[in-house]
Formats: structure tokens, C-alpha cells, sequence
């Protein structure tokens, strides 16, 4: 799995090569499949950015919550940031 996010990121940077952004998404997606918590957050952004992929706000929120639920702390802070989602206690508290 680390070989698929080190190709997705040599990829998306290019490093003296044209960037494959496409190419990049598809190789996090594989990742992300694969559980990687990393794939399912660079996805994110690419979907939240329209990076590679067409953009879609609401995958991007899918993906950053999956990874957030499993402890990646760039996720948490996306959604918390982000997308202003108040956690369940915050939103039985408000009633």
C-alpha cells in the first residue's frame, strides 16, 4: 500500500514529469480501498478541490469523515475546519 501513495504522490507533484493528477486519483482510490487512511484523505482533497477528478463536495465529505472516524487527525481537522460538523454531543447539547 505505501508503494501505490508514494506513486500517487510522485504523480500529483510530477518531479520533472508532466502531473498525472488522473492517474494520482486512481491510485489513491485503489489505496483507500485498501484502508489506507492517508488515500482516503489526499482523495478528499482532490474531490473537494476538483484535483484529477471531477468535484464533489459531498464524496470529499464521505471520505474525510471515514478517515477521520479512523483517528487521521488532517481529516478530523478538514471536517472540523472545513465543514464546521459539529460532533453528536455538541448537537444533543443544542436542544
Amino acid at each position: 500500500m505505501r508503494g501505490m501513495l508514494e506513486q500517487a504522490s510522485a504523480a500529483a507533484a510530477g518531479g520533472g514529469e508532466p502531473r498525472d493528477l488522473a492517474g494520482a486519483a486512481q491510485l489513491y482510490r485503489k489505496a483507500s480501498l485498501y484502508g489506507s487512511l492517508e488515500a482516503q484523505y489526499r482523495l478528499g482533497r482532490m474531490f473537494l478541490t476538483g484535483s484529477g477528478v471531477r468535484r464533489n463536495v459531498a464524496i470529499a465529505a464521505t471520505l474525510f469523515r471515514i478517515a477521520a472516524g479512523n483517528g487521521h487527525l488532517g481529516a478530523q481537522a478538514m471536517i472540523l475546519v472545513r465543514f464546521r460538523l459539529a460532533s453528536p454531543t455538541e448537537r444533543h447539547s443544542k436542544t
